[in-house]
């Protein structure tokens, strides 16, 4: 009788050490799922319109292995930097120059510094002409009779485009069609409304038609950076996402959307 009841006593004390153990790997794994959860963050994204594709993929590769999520606005550089002032809810500003993320800076609306992430190229794109055979020589031969550039004032890339042109002495040789920002200028080229459009090289390699690079000395170089605005100086999603953005991931995305790093 002592026996058995010492066999169940033994028998009790391991089953009580086995459940404990189930109990407490239970509690754990609720533990680090709620960890995760509270540890998962959002970061609202303003991005210049040129780089709104790659910033997307962008975005894809970093939520593949953050917690973190993020929510993409795109307009031209400028007016974005106006949004900004004006208390727009945006965390990260990718522009597409440098002048903005540094005035932003200065006027303590961004927290320095401000990083160089791509450095961008200019493209003649169009829908029928053969550019890609004939370069941009036919801006000179007549062949290109109406072209569309971004905003010049907001705009980095019609900033560029309207350096080329002056270079060229055709500002007042050719109709020119002014978007609102990039995509814009963009969008007039690949619906025929214009016979070419001055893009971003990333955006001509992924529209359906011809282009040719802009390769001039008289074109202010297109570094685009990379801010972290004043209200996310403490949003784990932002400063991760910053991060990211020089990763050796991140660098081939933006290489191979057309864009160059440092």
């Amino acid at each position: 009788m002592i026996s058995c009841v010492s066999h169940l006593h033994i028998f009790f004390r391991q089953f009580s050490f086995a459940g404990l153990h189930r109990w407490l790997g239970i509690c754990c794994c609720i533990a680090c799922l709620h960890t995760n959860v509270a540890s998962a963050g959002e970061a609202r994204i303003a991005v210049a319109a040129n780089f709104y594709s790659s910033a997307s993929a962008l975005a894809q590769a970093f939520e593949q292995y953050s917690p973190h999520t993020l929510k993409l606005s795109t307009a031209s550089t400028g007016k974005l930097a106006i949004q900004i002032m004006h208390g727009a809810p945006f965390d990260v500003f990718l522009a597409a120059d440098t002048r903005r993320p540094q005035r932003l800076i200065k006027q303590g609306f961004a927290v320095a510094p401000a990083s160089t992430y791509a450095i961008g190229q200019l493209a003649l794109f169009s829908k029928a002409v053969r550019l890609d055979q004939l370069g941009s020589s036919v801006l000179l031969d007549g062949s290109i009779h109406r072209i569309a550039l971004a905003n010049p004032e907001s705009a980095p890339y019609g900033l560029a485009a309207q350096q080329f042109l002056n270079s060229l002495q055709l500002d007042n040789k050719i109709i020119k069609v002014t978007g609102d920002n990039v995509s814009q200028a963009l969008q007039f080229a690949d619906t025929g409304n214009v016979d070419a459009a001055f893009v971003s090289l990333g955006q001509a390699k992924a529209t359906q038609g011809y282009y040719t690079v802009i390769n001039s000395d008289k074109i202010t170089p297109i570094k685009q950076q990379a801010v972290l605005l004043k209200r996310a100086r403490k949003n784990a999603a932002a400063l991760e996402f910053l991060t990211f953005l020089h990763s050796p991931t991140a660098k081939k995305i933006i290489t191979d959307h057309g864009y160059l790093t440092e």
